[in-house]
């Protein structure tokens, strides 16, 4: 369950839902999204991750604090740029996020 933010601070809007690792059960304080998804391979039709983008637009309308990495964008690859529209028109452009290709992927 979701606390309100322990700093106190007026007029923030983070919601805390993590615990601090000793069990004591103090809310941690973050900017971070409460949710990431990440998505690892090359953005291409064949990985269908427009699929991820609808989900992300269903998932929007009931909550805002999630974001999904899309790692292996090639730009000029047309998909990737339908990819981009749709999250637009679908409003979650800001969720979702196309990251370069790279080989540091576990790091």
């Amino acid at each position: 369950t979701a606390t309100s933010c322990p700093a106190g601070a007026a007029g923030c809007t983070i919601t805390c839902t993590a615990t601090e690792p000793d069990g004591a059960g103090r809310p941690v304080h973050s900017t971070r999204p409460a949710c990431d998804c990440v998505a690892v391979g090359t953005v291409c039709e064949r990985k269908a991750q427009h699929l991820l983008v609808e989900a992300a637009a269903e998932l929007g309308k009931t909550r805002r604090d999630f974001a999904v990495y899309l790692v292996g964008a090639r730009d000029g690859v047309p998909y990737l740029g339908y990819v981009r529209q749709l999250a637009a028109a679908r409003g979650v452009a800001d969720r979702v996020i196309p990251v370069a290709e790279t080989p540091d992927v576990w790091r």
